[in-house]
């Protein structure tokens, strides 16, 4: 398996992160390498299997006014009035800007080149986003062995959460975040099934089953590149059954920690 790092500069990135705002969903970061993949392996047959988030830099689209400092939420959304010219906001919007580093493993199942995989790479590079963000400025690169690009790459800590005390999973993520000592921070991980697998009326593609679904979360921490001796330790995955959908670094995730 080689090692593909894609460096990327975004701006205008979706924020809100479920019940907060900050760094995007896992789903959003995991469904850029996914949407990559689907392009790529019309040209290569290669597979990635999976990918380790890192955060170089990030900053919130703030303003300042009168000496107060403010998250900007603008109200980007909105849905035209009956019989109006006029359209009403329905959804305010929060924005980020970051420099990431994803390190994506690459099973490259032919005798392709690497260097001619790492161009159509670069070209499909144009055409993606991250989170909602537009890619300004991006480096492709294989990495040697063993070399992890400097950031702080983000720990799935569901395991060490599950090991605070707590009647349920809601207690024990309260417990974990009074934890000074560890610095842990809620991220949205996944989704969960709220209802049957079936059609309901209006659905927007009736040729698919349809289900409600609520989002899932966890907490993680960054860990910077020089204490990590594996990155494969930090790579996330799919994991996915009959009711949930989660990106997580645990081949066998407990089903309570959703």
């Amino acid at each position: 398996m080689e090692h593909l790092n894609i460096e990327a500069s975004v701006i205008n990135a979706n924020a809100w992160n479920g019940i907060q705002v900050g760094i995007p969903a896992l789903s959003a970061f995991m469904g850029f390498m996914h949407g990559l993949e689907r392009k790529i392996i019309k040209k290569v047959p290669c597979e990635f299997s999976g990918l380790a988030i890192g955060v170089k830099e990030f900053e919130m689209r703030e303003f300042s006014s009168h000496g107060n400092h403010f998250l900007n939420l603008p109200l980007t959304g909105d849905i035209p009035v009956e019989d109006s010219k006029i359209n009403r906001h329905i959804m305010n919007q929060a924005y980020i800007d970051l420099v990431l580093s994803f390190v994506i493993g690459v099973n490259n199942h032919s005798d392709f080149d690497i260097k001619d995989l790492q161009k159509i790479i670069q070209h499909y590079m144009n055409f993606m986003r991250i989170a909602g963000g537009t890619i300004v400025d991006y480096n492709v690169m294989f990495l040697p062995d063993d070399y992890i690009p400097p950031a702080f790459y983000i720990k799935d800590c569901t395991m060490d959460m599950l090991s605070y005390p707590g009647d349920d999973i809601l207690h024990k993520m309260i417990n974990a975040l009074e934890d000074s000592d560890k610095h842990y921070c809620v991220i949205a991980n996944g989704f969960r099934a709220i209802s049957p697998i079936g059609h309901v009326k209006g659905q927007r593609d009736s040729a698919y089953p349809h289900v409600f679904a609520e989002q899932t979360y966890t907490l993680i921490q960054y860990v910077s590149a020089k204490h990590i001796d594996n990155i494969n330790d930090f790579m996330f995955h799919y994991h996915y059954d009959d009711d949930s959908y989660l990106c997580t670094q645990n081949f066998n995730p407990v089903r309570e920690a959703l």
